[in-house]
Protein backbone atom coordinates (compact mmCIF):
# COMPACT_ATOMS: atom_id res chain seq x y z
CA UNK A 1 0.00 0.00 0.00
CA UNK A 2 1.21 3.67 -0.49
CA UNK A 3 1.91 6.07 2.12
CA UNK A 4 -1.68 7.82 1.38
CA UNK A 5 -3.55 5.23 1.53
CA UNK A 6 -2.28 3.70 5.20
CA UNK A 7 -2.79 7.22 6.37
CA UNK A 8 -6.62 6.72 4.92
CA UNK A 9 -6.72 3.74 6.94
CA UNK A 10 -5.15 5.16 10.35
CA UNK A 11 -7.73 7.47 9.75
CA UNK A 12 -10.73 5.24 9.57
CA UNK A 13 -9.63 3.67 12.68
CA UNK A 14 -8.73 7.07 14.06
CA UNK A 15 -12.52 7.54 13.84
CA UNK A 16 -12.45 10.50 11.35
CA UNK A 17 -15.58 11.52 9.47
CA UNK A 18 -13.90 13.10 6.58
CA UNK A 19 -10.38 13.61 5.17
CA UNK A 20 -8.99 16.08 3.00
CA UNK A 21 -5.64 16.01 1.27
CA UNK A 22 -4.09 19.58 1.08
CA UNK A 23 -1.53 20.28 -1.31
CA UNK A 24 0.68 23.53 0.55
CA UNK A 25 2.76 24.10 -2.74
CA UNK A 26 -0.28 24.57 -5.14
CA UNK A 27 -2.99 25.70 -2.62
CA UNK A 28 -4.86 23.05 -3.53
CA UNK A 29 -7.69 20.76 -2.14
CA UNK A 30 -9.54 17.45 -2.50
CA UNK A 31 -11.77 15.39 -0.56
CA UNK A 32 -10.14 11.74 0.05
CA UNK A 33 -11.85 10.19 2.89
CA UNK A 34 -15.73 10.25 3.71
CA UNK A 35 -16.49 7.83 6.07
CA UNK A 36 -20.58 8.44 6.32
CA UNK A 37 -22.56 10.49 3.84
CA UNK A 38 -25.08 10.84 6.63
CA UNK A 39 -22.24 12.09 8.68
CA UNK A 40 -21.05 14.33 5.85
CA UNK A 41 -20.22 18.21 6.94
CA UNK A 42 -21.33 18.92 3.12
CA UNK A 43 -18.11 21.15 2.41
CA UNK A 44 -16.70 21.44 -1.15
CA UNK A 45 -15.22 18.10 -2.06
CA UNK A 46 -11.93 20.21 -3.88
CA UNK A 47 -10.92 23.65 -4.84
CA UNK A 48 -8.63 26.44 -4.01
CA UNK A 49 -7.81 25.77 -0.10
CA UNK A 50 -6.95 29.09 0.78
CA UNK A 51 -10.85 30.42 -0.07
CA UNK A 52 -11.54 26.86 1.12
CA UNK A 53 -10.39 27.77 4.42
CA UNK A 54 -11.78 31.39 4.44
CA UNK A 55 -15.00 30.65 3.69
CA UNK A 56 -15.20 27.77 6.01
CA UNK A 57 -14.08 29.59 9.27
CA UNK A 58 -16.38 32.98 8.34
CA UNK A 59 -19.49 31.50 7.41
CA UNK A 60 -19.86 27.90 9.40
CA UNK A 61 -17.63 28.70 12.98
CA UNK A 62 -19.50 30.63 15.63
CA UNK A 63 -17.97 33.97 15.58
CA UNK A 64 -15.64 33.71 18.69
CA UNK A 65 -13.89 30.95 17.15
CA UNK A 66 -14.21 31.70 13.53
CA UNK A 67 -10.84 34.06 13.48
CA UNK A 68 -8.48 31.59 15.30
CA UNK A 69 -10.44 28.82 12.98
CA UNK A 70 -8.91 30.84 10.00
CA UNK A 71 -5.63 31.78 11.66
CA UNK A 72 -4.53 27.99 12.46
CA UNK A 73 -5.43 26.90 9.04
CA UNK A 74 -4.15 29.40 6.77
CA UNK A 75 -1.63 27.88 4.40
CA UNK A 76 1.41 29.78 6.58
CA UNK A 77 0.59 28.31 9.43
CA UNK A 78 0.29 24.90 8.08
CA UNK A 79 3.64 25.03 6.90
CA UNK A 80 4.79 26.63 9.81
CA UNK A 81 3.57 24.17 12.41
CA UNK A 82 3.50 21.08 10.63
CA UNK A 83 7.64 22.26 9.90
CA UNK A 84 8.26 21.67 13.37
CA UNK A 85 6.17 18.66 14.10
CA UNK A 86 4.18 15.81 12.45
CA UNK A 87 0.29 16.80 13.70
CA UNK A 88 -1.78 19.26 15.40
CA UNK A 89 -5.02 19.87 16.47
CA UNK A 90 -8.05 22.21 18.18
CA UNK A 91 -11.98 22.25 19.01
CA UNK A 92 -14.14 24.87 17.68
CA UNK A 93 -17.96 25.31 17.97
CA UNK A 94 -19.69 25.56 14.55
CA UNK A 95 -23.19 27.42 14.34
CA UNK A 96 -25.08 24.62 14.59
CA UNK A 97 -23.97 24.71 18.42
CA UNK A 98 -21.58 21.55 17.56
CA UNK A 99 -17.93 20.91 18.09
CA UNK A 100 -15.78 20.33 15.85
CA UNK A 101 -11.93 18.92 16.50
CA UNK A 102 -9.95 19.26 13.56
CA UNK A 103 -6.71 17.67 12.51
CA UNK A 104 -3.77 18.07 10.31
CA UNK A 105 -1.68 15.72 9.77
CA UNK A 106 1.97 16.15 7.71
CA UNK A 107 1.85 13.68 4.80
CA UNK A 108 4.86 15.01 2.40
CA UNK A 109 8.13 16.71 2.61
CA UNK A 110 10.54 18.21 -0.02
CA UNK A 111 14.09 17.99 -0.09
CA UNK A 112 14.85 20.59 2.10
CA UNK A 113 12.49 19.57 4.93
CA UNK A 114 9.75 21.55 3.97
CA UNK A 115 6.10 20.10 4.30
CA UNK A 116 4.35 20.13 1.01
CA UNK A 117 1.05 17.73 1.23
CA UNK A 118 -1.06 18.11 4.69
CA UNK A 119 -4.36 15.59 5.38
CA UNK A 120 -6.94 17.59 7.23
CA UNK A 121 -9.37 15.35 9.30
CA UNK A 122 -12.25 16.54 11.17
CA UNK A 123 -12.96 13.69 14.25
CA UNK A 124 -16.24 11.75 15.38
CA UNK A 125 -17.13 13.57 18.48
CA UNK A 126 -19.56 10.83 20.66
CA UNK A 127 -21.31 13.57 23.00
CA UNK A 128 -22.07 16.68 21.71
CA UNK A 129 -23.23 18.16 24.77
CA UNK A 130 -20.54 17.34 26.66
CA UNK A 131 -17.89 18.66 24.39
CA UNK A 132 -19.73 21.78 23.47
CA UNK A 133 -20.25 22.76 27.77
CA UNK A 134 -16.42 21.85 28.06
CA UNK A 135 -15.38 23.96 25.30
CA UNK A 136 -17.87 27.07 26.11
CA UNK A 137 -16.15 26.30 29.69
CA UNK A 138 -13.07 26.47 28.92
CA UNK A 139 -13.70 29.63 26.62
CA UNK A 140 -15.47 31.66 29.25
CA UNK A 141 -12.55 30.68 32.02
CA UNK A 142 -10.27 32.63 29.11
CA UNK A 143 -12.44 35.69 28.18
CA UNK A 144 -12.79 35.70 32.05
CA UNK A 145 -9.28 35.35 32.49
CA UNK A 146 -8.55 38.22 29.92
CA UNK A 147 -11.44 40.70 31.82
CA UNK A 148 -9.96 40.38 34.92
CA UNK A 149 -6.45 41.80 33.43
CA UNK A 150 -7.94 44.32 31.06
CA UNK A 151 -10.10 45.40 34.18
CA UNK A 152 -6.82 45.20 36.57
CA UNK A 153 -4.99 47.48 33.80
CA UNK A 154 -8.00 50.05 33.73
CA UNK A 155 -8.00 50.37 37.25
CA UNK A 156 -3.94 50.92 37.69
CA UNK A 157 -4.39 53.02 35.08
CA UNK A 158 -7.08 55.09 37.64
CA UNK A 159 -4.82 54.64 40.45
CA UNK A 160 -1.76 56.64 38.49
CA UNK A 161 -4.16 59.58 37.11
CA UNK A 162 -5.62 59.55 40.52
CA UNK A 163 -2.06 59.71 41.96
CA UNK A 164 -0.70 62.26 39.86
CA UNK A 165 -3.87 64.93 40.34
CA UNK A 166 -3.12 64.28 43.88
CA UNK A 167 0.27 64.95 43.88
CA UNK A 168 0.44 67.82 41.68
CA UNK A 169 -2.53 69.23 43.73
CA UNK A 170 -0.43 68.58 46.94
CA UNK A 171 2.64 70.09 45.26
CA UNK A 172 1.29 72.94 43.92
CA UNK A 173 -0.13 74.01 47.08
CA UNK A 174 2.90 75.04 48.81
CA UNK A 175 4.59 76.16 45.86
CA UNK A 176 1.75 78.47 45.26
CA UNK A 177 1.76 79.80 48.68
CA UNK A 178 5.63 80.41 48.44
CA UNK A 179 5.40 82.46 45.77
CA UNK A 180 2.64 84.48 46.64
CA UNK A 181 4.94 85.14 49.90
CA UNK A 182 7.79 86.04 48.00
CA UNK A 183 5.59 88.61 46.32
CA UNK A 184 4.39 90.09 49.03
CA UNK A 185 7.87 90.03 50.73
CA UNK A 186 8.58 92.38 47.84
CA UNK A 187 5.99 94.96 48.14
CA UNK A 188 6.73 95.32 51.63
CA UNK A 189 10.19 94.99 51.50
CA UNK A 190 11.02 98.30 53.61
CA UNK A 191 8.73 96.59 56.41
CA UNK A 192 11.30 94.24 58.33
CA UNK A 193 9.24 92.65 60.32
CA UNK A 194 6.32 91.68 58.38
CA UNK A 195 8.62 90.20 55.50
CA UNK A 196 10.14 88.39 58.29
CA UNK A 197 6.67 87.06 59.28
CA UNK A 198 6.52 85.87 55.31
CA UNK A 199 9.96 84.29 55.30
CA UNK A 200 8.59 81.93 58.63
CA UNK A 201 5.23 81.05 56.77
CA UNK A 202 8.47 80.26 53.41
CA UNK A 203 9.90 78.26 55.54
CA UNK A 204 7.29 76.24 56.79
CA UNK A 205 5.54 75.69 53.37
CA UNK A 206 9.03 74.36 52.09
CA UNK A 207 9.15 71.91 54.99
CA UNK A 208 5.67 71.08 54.14
CA UNK A 209 6.80 70.46 50.17
CA UNK A 210 9.50 68.24 51.56
CA UNK A 211 7.71 65.98 53.68
CA UNK A 212 5.35 65.35 51.04
CA UNK A 213 8.51 64.05 48.67
CA UNK A 214 9.58 62.22 51.10
CA UNK A 215 6.56 60.53 51.63
CA UNK A 216 6.18 59.83 48.47
CA UNK A 217 9.88 58.58 48.22
CA UNK A 218 8.91 56.32 51.19
CA UNK A 219 5.80 54.98 49.24
CA UNK A 220 7.70 54.07 46.57
CA UNK A 221 10.73 52.78 48.10
CA UNK A 222 8.40 50.30 49.86
CA UNK A 223 5.96 49.32 47.10
CA UNK A 224 9.20 48.60 44.73
CA UNK A 225 10.86 46.52 47.55
CA UNK A 226 14.08 49.21 48.08
CA UNK A 227 13.49 49.38 51.44
CA UNK A 228 15.88 48.13 53.66
CA UNK A 229 16.05 47.06 57.39
CA UNK A 230 19.24 47.83 59.35
CA UNK A 231 19.13 47.15 63.12
CA UNK A 232 21.67 48.25 65.44
CA UNK A 233 21.63 48.54 69.75
CA UNK A 234 19.03 51.16 70.42
CA UNK A 235 17.77 52.13 73.91
CA UNK A 236 14.13 52.65 73.77
CA UNK A 237 14.31 55.47 76.12
CA UNK A 238 16.89 57.37 73.42
CA UNK A 239 14.21 56.48 70.55
CA UNK A 240 11.19 57.74 72.54
CA UNK A 241 12.99 60.94 73.55
CA UNK A 242 14.02 61.71 70.35
CA UNK A 243 10.01 61.32 69.28
CA UNK A 244 9.17 63.84 71.74
CA UNK A 245 11.49 66.12 70.76
CA UNK A 246 10.01 66.62 67.53
CA UNK A 247 6.29 66.38 68.73
CA UNK A 248 6.36 68.00 71.71
CA UNK A 249 6.76 71.62 70.10
CA UNK A 250 4.06 71.03 67.60
CA UNK A 251 1.98 70.00 70.49
CA UNK A 252 2.60 73.01 72.54
CA UNK A 253 2.20 75.25 69.92
CA UNK A 254 -1.97 74.53 70.09
CA UNK A 255 -1.89 74.35 73.09
CA UNK A 256 -2.34 70.55 73.57
CA UNK A 257 -1.73 68.53 76.51
CA UNK A 258 0.62 65.59 75.44
CA UNK A 259 1.15 62.76 77.76
CA UNK A 260 3.99 60.12 77.39
CA UNK A 261 4.31 57.56 79.63
CA UNK A 262 6.87 54.57 79.02
CA UNK A 263 6.74 51.14 81.19
CA UNK A 264 9.39 48.92 80.30
CA UNK A 265 12.13 46.73 82.08
CA UNK A 266 13.88 46.05 78.95
CA UNK A 267 15.06 48.53 77.03
CA UNK A 268 18.19 47.50 74.98
CA UNK A 269 17.04 46.25 71.83
CA UNK A 270 18.22 45.74 68.00
CA UNK A 271 15.90 47.83 66.14
CA UNK A 272 15.82 50.05 63.02
CA UNK A 273 15.83 53.76 64.56
CA UNK A 274 14.95 55.64 61.62
CA UNK A 275 11.99 53.01 60.58
CA UNK A 276 10.55 53.27 64.09
CA UNK A 277 10.67 56.96 64.94
CA UNK A 278 8.91 57.47 61.08
CA UNK A 279 5.97 54.99 62.50
CA UNK A 280 5.61 56.50 65.48
CA UNK A 281 6.20 60.15 64.84
CA UNK A 282 3.40 59.59 61.55
CA UNK A 283 0.75 58.40 64.39
CA UNK A 284 1.54 61.55 66.83
CA UNK A 285 1.65 63.67 64.34
CA UNK A 286 -1.84 62.82 62.63
CA UNK A 287 -2.96 62.85 66.52
CA UNK A 288 -1.79 66.68 67.12
CA UNK A 289 -3.21 67.99 63.88
CA UNK A 290 -6.60 66.32 64.27
CA UNK A 291 -6.77 67.13 68.17
CA UNK A 292 -8.03 70.09 68.47
CA UNK A 293 -6.76 72.83 70.42
CA UNK A 294 -6.28 72.26 74.14
CA UNK A 295 -7.04 68.69 73.39
CA UNK A 296 -5.14 65.63 74.69
CA UNK A 297 -2.92 63.11 73.51
CA UNK A 298 -1.54 60.26 75.18
CA UNK A 299 1.46 58.56 74.07
CA UNK A 300 2.01 54.88 76.22
CA UNK A 301 4.62 52.90 75.40
CA UNK A 302 4.63 49.15 77.82
CA UNK A 303 5.71 46.02 77.41
CA UNK A 304 3.30 43.21 75.60
CA UNK A 305 3.77 39.99 78.43
CA UNK A 306 1.55 37.87 76.78
CA UNK A 307 3.60 37.95 73.54
CA UNK A 308 6.64 37.44 75.60
CA UNK A 309 9.64 35.02 74.09
CA UNK A 310 13.30 33.95 75.16
CA UNK A 311 16.12 36.47 73.49
CA UNK A 312 13.19 39.01 72.51
CA UNK A 313 10.92 41.71 74.17
CA UNK A 314 7.51 42.91 72.84
CA UNK A 315 6.19 46.47 72.92
CA UNK A 316 2.90 47.84 72.80
CA UNK A 317 2.55 51.69 71.37
CA UNK A 318 -0.31 53.46 72.38
CA UNK A 319 -1.56 56.64 71.02
CA UNK A 320 -4.85 57.83 71.90
CA UNK A 321 -6.50 61.38 71.36
CA UNK A 322 -9.48 62.74 71.80
CA UNK A 323 -9.94 64.56 68.60
CA UNK A 324 -12.10 64.60 66.03
CA UNK A 325 -11.99 60.80 65.29
CA UNK A 326 -13.16 59.16 62.14
CA UNK A 327 -16.53 57.79 60.66
CA UNK A 328 -17.36 54.46 60.59
CA UNK A 329 -17.83 54.35 57.03
CA UNK A 330 -14.25 55.95 56.62
CA UNK A 331 -12.45 53.62 58.81
CA UNK A 332 -11.95 51.10 55.66
CA UNK A 333 -10.24 53.53 53.79
CA UNK A 334 -7.79 54.84 56.24
CA UNK A 335 -4.90 53.25 54.68
CA UNK A 336 -5.31 54.03 51.14
CA UNK A 337 -2.86 56.36 50.04
CA UNK A 338 -4.07 60.11 49.61
CA UNK A 339 -7.42 59.17 50.95
CA UNK A 340 -8.80 61.51 53.38
CA UNK A 341 -12.21 61.70 54.78
CA UNK A 342 -15.08 64.01 53.11
CA UNK A 343 -15.45 66.30 55.98
CA UNK A 344 -15.46 70.27 56.52
CA UNK A 345 -13.31 70.07 59.49
CA UNK A 346 -10.48 67.62 58.24
CA UNK A 347 -10.28 69.20 54.74
CA UNK A 348 -9.33 72.78 56.62
CA UNK A 349 -6.44 70.82 57.96
CA UNK A 350 -3.20 70.40 56.08
CA UNK A 351 -2.24 66.88 55.44
CA UNK A 352 -1.76 64.66 52.29
CA UNK A 353 -3.15 61.39 53.15
CA UNK A 354 -0.05 59.56 53.37
CA UNK A 355 0.97 59.43 56.93
CA UNK A 356 -1.10 56.20 57.83
CA UNK A 357 -0.20 54.43 54.77
CA UNK A 358 3.80 54.56 55.24
CA UNK A 359 3.42 54.04 59.13
CA UNK A 360 1.43 50.31 58.54
CA UNK A 361 3.96 49.59 55.62
CA UNK A 362 6.99 50.18 57.56
CA UNK A 363 5.64 48.35 60.89
CA UNK A 364 4.36 45.26 58.22
CA UNK A 365 8.39 45.42 57.31
CA UNK A 366 9.43 45.10 60.87
CA UNK A 367 6.84 42.66 61.21
CA UNK A 368 4.83 43.92 63.72
CA UNK A 369 0.93 45.20 63.57
CA UNK A 370 -0.94 48.23 63.38
CA UNK A 371 -4.81 48.86 64.92
CA UNK A 372 -6.54 51.64 64.53
CA UNK A 373 -10.01 52.15 66.46
CA UNK A 374 -11.97 55.84 65.83
CA UNK A 375 -15.30 57.19 66.79
CA UNK A 376 -16.62 60.80 65.24
CA UNK A 377 -16.01 63.69 67.25
CA UNK A 378 -14.78 61.39 70.01
CA UNK A 379 -11.42 60.42 69.42
CA UNK A 380 -8.99 57.62 67.81
CA UNK A 381 -6.27 55.14 69.73
CA UNK A 382 -4.04 53.06 67.55
CA UNK A 383 -1.98 50.62 68.88
CA UNK A 384 0.74 49.10 67.53
CA UNK A 385 2.43 46.02 68.59
CA UNK A 386 5.92 44.80 67.91
CA UNK A 387 9.31 42.24 68.99
CA UNK A 388 12.63 43.52 69.33
CA UNK A 389 15.64 40.99 69.98
CA UNK A 390 17.05 41.82 73.33
CA UNK A 391 20.72 43.55 72.85
CA UNK A 392 23.01 41.59 75.04
CA UNK A 393 27.21 42.29 75.58
CA UNK A 394 27.83 38.61 73.94
CA UNK A 395 26.15 39.36 71.30
CA UNK A 396 28.04 42.23 70.84
CA UNK A 397 31.50 40.20 71.79
CA UNK A 398 30.80 37.75 68.20
CA UNK A 399 29.21 40.98 66.49
CA UNK A 400 31.39 44.39 67.25
CA UNK A 401 30.02 45.85 63.86
CA UNK A 402 26.05 45.94 65.17
CA UNK A 403 26.98 49.04 67.66
CA UNK A 404 26.63 52.26 65.22
CA UNK A 405 28.69 55.01 66.20
CA UNK A 406 25.91 57.78 66.16
CA UNK A 407 23.90 55.83 68.60
CA UNK A 408 26.33 56.57 71.19
CA UNK A 409 26.59 60.54 70.33
CA UNK A 410 24.27 63.36 69.73
CA UNK A 411 25.30 66.38 67.63
CA UNK A 412 26.72 69.06 70.36
CA UNK A 413 25.71 72.72 70.11
CA UNK A 414 27.07 73.94 66.89
CA UNK A 415 27.74 77.39 67.77
CA UNK A 416 31.26 79.05 67.25
CA UNK A 417 30.72 79.49 63.68
CA UNK A 418 33.43 81.94 63.68
CA UNK A 419 35.24 78.06 63.20
CA UNK A 420 35.29 78.50 59.69
CA UNK A 421 37.43 81.95 59.58
CA UNK A 422 40.24 82.01 56.50
CA UNK A 423 39.14 78.49 55.99
CA UNK A 424 38.42 77.93 51.84
CA UNK A 425 35.86 75.86 50.11
CA UNK A 426 35.80 74.51 46.53
CA UNK A 427 31.98 74.14 45.96
CA UNK A 428 30.54 72.14 42.54
CA UNK A 429 27.28 72.51 41.33
CA UNK A 430 25.32 72.70 37.83
CA UNK A 431 22.42 74.79 39.69
CA UNK A 432 23.85 78.76 40.07
CA UNK A 433 21.14 79.26 42.97
CA UNK A 434 22.79 76.45 44.83
CA UNK A 435 26.33 77.79 44.35
CA UNK A 436 24.91 81.26 45.29
CA UNK A 437 23.28 79.78 48.61
CA UNK A 438 25.73 77.90 49.68
CA UNK A 439 28.55 80.33 48.86
CA UNK A 440 26.47 83.28 50.40
CA UNK A 441 26.21 80.83 53.87
CA UNK A 442 29.70 79.83 54.25
CA UNK A 443 30.99 83.00 53.65
CA UNK A 444 28.77 84.40 56.34
CA UNK A 445 30.60 82.36 58.35
CA UNK A 446 34.05 83.96 57.83
CA UNK A 447 34.64 81.42 54.91
CA UNK A 448 35.95 82.56 51.22
CA UNK A 449 34.70 79.95 48.17
CA UNK A 450 35.13 79.27 44.88
CA UNK A 451 33.15 77.02 42.39
CA UNK A 452 32.68 75.31 39.50
CA UNK A 453 29.64 74.25 37.61
CA UNK A 454 30.92 70.41 36.69
CA UNK A 455 32.63 67.71 37.89
CA UNK A 456 35.58 68.61 34.66
CA UNK A 457 35.84 72.61 35.81
CA UNK A 458 36.35 71.43 39.22
CA UNK A 459 38.70 68.61 38.14
CA UNK A 460 40.64 71.03 36.79
CA UNK A 461 40.38 74.10 39.44
CA UNK A 462 41.89 71.64 42.01
CA UNK A 463 44.58 70.24 39.73
CA UNK A 464 46.13 73.60 40.06
CA UNK A 465 45.31 74.73 43.66
CA UNK A 466 47.91 74.78 45.53
CA UNK A 467 48.08 71.76 49.05
CA UNK A 468 45.99 72.75 51.59
CA UNK A 469 44.39 76.11 49.42
CA UNK A 470 40.82 74.12 50.36
CA UNK A 471 39.98 72.74 53.95
CA UNK A 472 37.11 70.46 51.87
CA UNK A 473 35.38 70.59 48.66
CA UNK A 474 31.17 70.46 48.45
CA UNK A 475 30.71 68.54 45.68
CA UNK A 476 26.97 68.24 43.41
CA UNK A 477 26.47 64.58 42.45
CA UNK A 478 24.34 64.99 39.36
CA UNK A 479 26.37 67.64 36.39
CA UNK A 480 27.11 67.94 33.02
CA UNK A 481 30.15 66.66 31.23
CA UNK A 482 31.86 64.71 34.44
CA UNK A 483 29.24 63.66 37.55
CA UNK A 484 30.31 64.18 40.93
CA UNK A 485 31.16 60.38 41.84
CA UNK A 486 33.37 60.34 38.59
CA UNK A 487 35.38 63.54 39.62
CA UNK A 488 35.66 62.43 43.26
CA UNK A 489 37.63 59.34 41.91
CA UNK A 490 39.80 61.31 39.80
CA UNK A 491 40.91 63.43 42.67
CA UNK A 492 41.65 60.59 45.15
CA UNK A 493 44.14 58.96 41.62
CA UNK A 494 45.99 61.98 42.02
CA UNK A 495 49.60 61.69 42.35
CA UNK A 496 49.71 63.84 45.18
CA UNK A 497 48.92 62.15 47.92
CA UNK A 498 47.89 65.16 50.16
CA UNK A 499 46.07 67.01 47.33
CA UNK A 500 44.17 63.60 46.44
CA UNK A 501 43.24 63.49 50.75
CA UNK A 502 40.90 66.75 50.34
CA UNK A 503 37.82 66.29 52.56
CA UNK A 504 35.25 66.08 49.83
CA UNK A 505 31.20 66.14 51.15
CA UNK A 506 28.41 64.67 48.10
CA UNK A 507 25.37 66.91 48.29
CA UNK A 508 22.67 65.66 46.44
CA UNK A 509 18.70 65.63 45.52
CA UNK A 510 19.35 61.87 45.75
CA UNK A 511 17.67 60.06 48.21
CA UNK A 512 18.06 56.89 48.24
CA UNK A 513 20.35 54.80 49.83
CA UNK A 514 21.91 52.82 47.22
CA UNK A 515 23.19 56.63 45.93
CA UNK A 516 24.75 57.20 49.27
CA UNK A 517 26.36 53.93 48.83
CA UNK A 518 27.93 54.49 45.36
CA UNK A 519 29.01 58.27 46.36
CA UNK A 520 30.72 56.95 49.54
CA UNK A 521 32.22 54.23 47.57
CA UNK A 522 33.72 56.65 45.04
CA UNK A 523 35.88 58.19 47.66
CA UNK A 524 33.61 60.76 49.43
CA UNK A 525 33.97 61.05 53.03
CA UNK A 526 30.16 62.04 53.72
CA UNK A 527 27.05 62.72 52.49
CA UNK A 528 24.26 65.12 52.59
CA UNK A 529 20.95 65.54 50.68
CA UNK A 530 19.00 68.59 49.28
CA UNK A 531 17.61 70.44 50.72
CA UNK A 532 21.25 70.89 53.14
CA UNK A 533 20.16 71.75 56.89
CA UNK A 534 22.53 74.11 57.61
CA UNK A 535 23.25 73.15 60.95
CA UNK A 536 24.10 69.55 59.64
CA UNK A 537 26.16 70.99 56.92
CA UNK A 538 28.18 72.60 59.63
CA UNK A 539 28.15 69.57 62.15
CA UNK A 540 29.65 67.27 58.77
CA UNK A 541 31.86 69.80 58.08
CA UNK A 542 33.25 70.23 61.54
CA UNK A 543 33.79 66.63 61.52
CA UNK A 544 35.68 65.98 58.05
CA UNK A 545 38.21 68.88 58.53
CA UNK A 546 39.26 67.36 61.98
Amino acid sequence: MDKLTDSIIEAVFSNYIEIYEIDLENDYIKLVYLQDKALSLGLDKEGVYSEFNRKYSRERVEKEYARERERRGALENLRKELGEKESFEFSYTVNSDKVRTVEFKRLLMDDNGKPIKALMGYKRILDDRAEVFKLKLERKKHRDLLEEKLNEAKAASLEKLRFLSNMSHDIRTPISSMMGYINLSKTHIDNKDLVLTYLDKMESNSEQLISLINDVLDISRIESGRASIEEYQQSLYSIIEEVKDLIDPIAQSREQNFNVNIEVENEEILADKLRLVKILSNILTNAVKYTHRCGTIDFTIKEDLERKEEGYVAYLFEIKDNGVGISEEFLPHIFDPFERENDREIAAIQGTGLGLSIARELTKMLSGELEVESEKYKGTKVTIAMKFKLFRQDILANKPNLIHESNFRRAEDLANQRTFERKRFLIVDDNEANLEILSTFLQDLGASTDTATNGFDALNKFKKSRIYQYNAVLMDIKMPIMNGNDTTREIRKLSNRTLAAVPIVGISANVYPQDRLDSLDAGMDAYLVKPVNTTELIRVLKEVML
